[in-house]
């Protein structure tokens, strides 16, 4: 997948493809909402988790951010496996531009930072998302932000 460029946050467009959709979450099976019986329910419900993140990545598109960061608290939430550090590093960079929606560089600077910190154990891409490309623009955003760059409300 690749990214969409963006100069700054005012003008943040598509930072990850719409179609990009994990093709493995791990499941907790001892987890009382995800007992799993079957390899039939266990694909059902990695299906549900695929389409949660599906969701986020199409909020995300979309520039809402806090919904974004929403649906992927719920994914990262049931997550046990090395994928728990990703999604957190999306959260960050999701909320990292809530922040910059809502005038505030300095909190948009922090959580940017903070998801790229954690987005780089996962260059060049995981979960289907271009993560170099991804890293790169949200650097782009954070110098933009830090200097002083317009910030969208």
């Amino acid at each position: 997948m690749h990214i969409i460029p963006s100069t700054a946050c005012a003008r943040a467009k598509r930072l990850v493809s719409a179609t990009a959709v994990a093709t493995r979450l791990p499941i907790r099976p001892d987890d009382p909402k995800m007992v799993i019986s079957s390899l039939s329910s266990a694909n059902t419900i990695k299906r549900n988790m695929d389409k949660q993140l599906q969701t986020g990545v199409r909020l995300f598109n979309t520039r809402e951010f806090f919904e974004c960061h929403e649906v992927l608290e719920a994914v990262w939430t049931l997550e046990r496996g090395p994928s728990r550090l990703f999604l957190q590093s999306l959260i960050h960079i999701a909320v990292g531009f809530y922040h910059c929606q809502r005038g505030n560089p300095a909190g948009a600077g922090r959580q940017l930072r903070k998801g790229l910190r954690k987005l780089s154990s996962f260059l060049p891409s995981s979960e289907g998302i271009d993560t170099a490309d991804l890293f790169q623009q949200v650097i782009v955003a954070a110098e933009q932000i830090e200097a002083g760059a317009a910030v969208a409300r």
